[in-house]
């Protein structure tokens, strides 16, 4: 055997037992803790303190430090006890009563604990019962949280262990009520604006409405909105948006009473802001403000009574119906026109288009033939008068 080929020998010989060596670590290393023990990477089995049959739950009663609360079955949705399913956030407080169907921990503490107050599971600062179809309840306690703030302890009560659960899995138990309140109010469509009315107490300040074939008024060329109260004029589409723009979603700060039983305690009806878009008629009642700054309100449908930013109520209070409306003395779309004449201590002069020939109009001043966009010029010096 030449030396040649026995060193490709020993080289492959060589390689082989280094990838034999690897293949085993890949198979056979595991990671190793501060004190060089084994660390397991094998997944974390799921423990399951409590699973459930959700369409066996009837409703879930929760008890923490703010009150108490019952969450009920309604359709094939949850509601809370006692409260307009409209006046909640539905996919919330479903959540909250399916949570109990599949509660599993972040690892067990103990089998069973000697004195429970150490988990603060004596006194729980919160427990949550799954009541069933057969008349039976699953109720879970949960106790403090834990130092590290991963979680808090938990224990059914009808077994001794105790567990570790991740803050997210029972937050909902925690939370007082108002947790769960919708406070999106309303969306409006102020692209599809119909009509808009404002009140000071009874007192009617404005009203706008779309302009309908039995107005008597001059052409305009883009508004569409008229105000019939204090001026029969058109809308400036331009300066109503800007109003309009601010109104397109009303939010709550705070909902303050699930009923508007008590509006009047809270001054509601100063103003009142009456809109009809495509959809419908959105009518908010703005009250008395509040310490902090913001105003109470209510809007019809809702029934209840919330706190919301004060500007638009500022906006509110503000409107000018003179600011509003479009101030052309008169304007006609020139696509109408086939001349104007105008007269002055200066002079006359007459704009005229020819449309013979409909593909290539002519523009004349006083006879003579101008460029189109001179001709447009002029004609908007004329017709954009505007009064005071």
């Amino acid at each position: 055997m030449n030396k040649k080929l026995l060193r490709n020998i020993i080289i492959a010989v060589a390689v082989a037992l280094v990838l034999g060596g690897l293949y085993y670590l890949t198979l056979k290393w595991q990671p190793e803790n501060d004190e060089g023990n084994p660390v397991s990477t094998e997944p974390a089995e799921t423990i399951t303190i409590m699973e459930l049959n959700e369409d066996d739950i009837i409703s879930v009663m929760i008890n923490n430090e703010s009150g108490s609360y019952n969450i009920v079955r309604d359709g094939e949705d949850y509601t809370i006890e006692g409260m307009s399913k409209e006046n909640l956030m539905t996919s919330t407080v479903t959540s909250a009563a399916t949570a109990l169907t599949n509660l599993t921990a972040l690892r067990k503490i103990t089998d069973t604990a000697d004195n429970f107050a150490e988990y603060g599971l004596d006194t729980p600062a919160a427990t949550a019962a799954a009541n069933m179809a057969d008349g039976t309840a699953n109720v879970v306690l949960i106790g403090d949280e834990d130092p590290t703030g991963e979680g808090y302890y938990v224990k059914t009560e009808s077994a001794p262990a105790v567990y570790l659960v991740s803050t997210y899995s029972v937050s909902y138990y925690l939370k007082p009520t108002d947790f769960y309140y919708n406070t999106s109010i309303a969306s409006i469509d102020t692209a599809s604006i119909k009509q808009m009315e404002i009140l000071k107490g009874s007192e009617q300040i404005v009203e706008i409405r779309e302009k309908t074939d039995q107005d008597t008024l001059p052409e305009s060329v883009a508004d569409t909105l008229v105000m019939t109260y204090p001026y029969f004029e058109y809308v400036s589409s331009d300066r109503f948006k800007n109003f309009t723009d601010s109104i397109s979603s009303i939010n709550a700060e705070e909902i303050i009473e699930t009923s508007d039983d008590n509006a009047s305690s809270y001054g509601i009806g100063a103003y009142t802001l009456k809109i009809t878009d495509s959809s419908k008629e959105h009518i908010l009642h703005f009250g008395s403000l509040t310490d902090d700054g913001n105003v109470y309100a209510v809007y019809e449908g809702r029934n209840c009574i919330f706190t919301m930013n004060k500007d638009l109520l500022t906006s509110v209070e503000n409107f000018t119906p003179f600011e509003y409306i479009s101030k052309f003395v008169h304007i006609y779309n020139i696509n109408n026109v086939s001349s104007v004449r105008y007269v002055s201590q200066s002079g006359e002069q007459t704009l005229s288009i020819d449309r013979s020939d409909s593909e290539n109009p002519v523009y004349t001043v006083n006879g003579n033939a101008v460029d189109e966009s001179n001709f447009k010029t002029a004609y908007q010096d004329i017709i954009g008068i505007m009064y005071t």
